[in-house]
């Protein structure tokens, strides 16, 4: 059976083998920028922050380093209760962050290469950044199979197949990965 080409972004799912326990950081994100930003979406720090000094994070494109996964968004105003379960352009926004370096996280390949099971150990990078989908607020962001290898800038490194019943090693597929390269942690390794 051929995977789903379904594309979600980042979920986290432990850190080193322990469990996900939920750890996050708040991080803001002004009105002036124009990104439409999802659960799932990788982030990274910029400078600036907020005028009670939290710090403000921008969408990660390929080639960036991030600083973690946004897992919620913390709309701290009343009025802004409506609002989707993202973050719609040109919005003001506080974003929560699952920020440890050490997190493991699943996510689908975007089929530009067949990734093989002498794959996992590799590095590779995200695609590019495509938008949130504003229908159903999940995250675009997917894993660029294409550049699978042992380059110690790559962001993402390869551990294993996601195990679950409807996912193979094929275009699509569902990896668990780590980051190689990380703001608060890693700047990266040659992979296996």
């Amino acid at each position: 059976m051929a995977n789903t080409d379904a594309p979600f972004g980042c979920l986290p799912l432990g850190s080193n083998g322990a469990p996900y326990n939920g750890q996050t950081e708040l991080m803001y994100m002004p009105s002036s920028d124009a990104t439409v930003l999802a659960v799932g979406d990788l982030v990274k720090l910029v400078a600036g922050g907020d005028s009670d000094g939290v710090p403000q994070c921008d969408i990660v494109a390929a080639g960036d380093t991030p600083c973690g996964i946004v897992v919620g968004f913390d709309w701290r105003d009343g009025a802004r209760d409506d609002l989707p379960n993202y973050k719609p352009a040109s919005t003001e926004a506080y974003i929560i962050v699952a920020t440890d370096p050490n997190l493991e996280f699943i996510i689908q390949d975007d089929a530009s290469a067949t990734l093989a099971a002498t794959d996992i150990g590799s590095n590779a990078d995200i695609a590019t950044y495509v938008a949130a989908n504003s229908t159903t607020g999940r995250s675009q962001i997917e894993l660029d199979a294409s550049t699978a290898a042992n380059t110690s800038t790559l962001v993402l490194n390869i551990k294993r197949l996601h195990q679950t019943p409807d996912n193979e090693i094929g275009n699509n597929a569902i990896w668990v990965c780590g980051f190689n390269v990380h703001q608060y942690g890693s700047v990266g390794t040659t992979s296996v």
